[in-house]
């Protein structure tokens, strides 16, 4: 009997040990996350500079774009990601990237992140790997012409190829909100 106590707490122990493994990051998969997460925050330096030649150095030549406007769903490519990009720096001046902003936290997590990799749940095939970025927060911006200051939450997500180049890039935001903003300050 003696000895049967004895292993519950290595039984225990072990179980524990076990347990964590499951939701445990390798350093390497870790390290992979944050130099994705630099990415994005260099692309939202990129935008604030509108240097759109930085931004396009971090996208794959072969990438694959879902625009946040819908055009029957085609997938557009870089050429097409570069021509938004200069349209967009010289219509508004972008004024900032707030990540997580307009996240809702809960009481398990008040204060939620903007960036997340990997799915432990999911309705297809779960992952831990940190390929997959999304990326949660609110672009602020200035419309050149009218002087309007605005902003939208945007929601993207990202893949990366072996170079750590941006590979496919899906975003969505109210393009048309942009408008009504500047409509709504016009007429104040």
């Amino acid at each position: 009997m003696y000895k049967f106590l004895l292993l519950i707490p290595l039984v225990m122990l072990f179980s524990c040990q076990q347990g964590s493994d499951t939701q445990s990051v390798s350093k390497q998969d870790q390290d992979k996350f944050n130099q994705y997460v630099e990415t994005w925050r260099a692309f939202v330096a990129g935008f604030i500079a509108e240097d759109v030649d930085s931004q396009m150095e971090l996208f794959a030549d072969d990438l694959k774009w879902s625009q946040p406007v819908y055009n029957g769903n085609q997938i557009s490519g870089k050429a097409d990601l570069r021509s938004v990009i200069e349209s967009w720096q010289k219509d508004f001046q972008v004024t900032s990237f707030a990540e997580a902003e307009g996240l809702i936290g809960n009481d398990e997590n008040p204060n939620p992140a903007g960036f997340y990799s990997g799915s432990y749940f999911s309705t297809g095939t779960p992952s831990s790997s940190p390929n997959g970025l999304r990326v949660y927060g609110t672009w602020y911006w200035t419309h050149t012409e009218s002087g309007t200051e605005g902003g939208n939450k945007w929601y993207g997500i990202l893949t990366f190829n072996e170079e750590g180049k941006i590979s496919s890039f899906t975003d969505w935001f109210d393009a048309g909100g942009v408008q009504d903003q500047i409509e709504k300050a016009l007429e104040n």
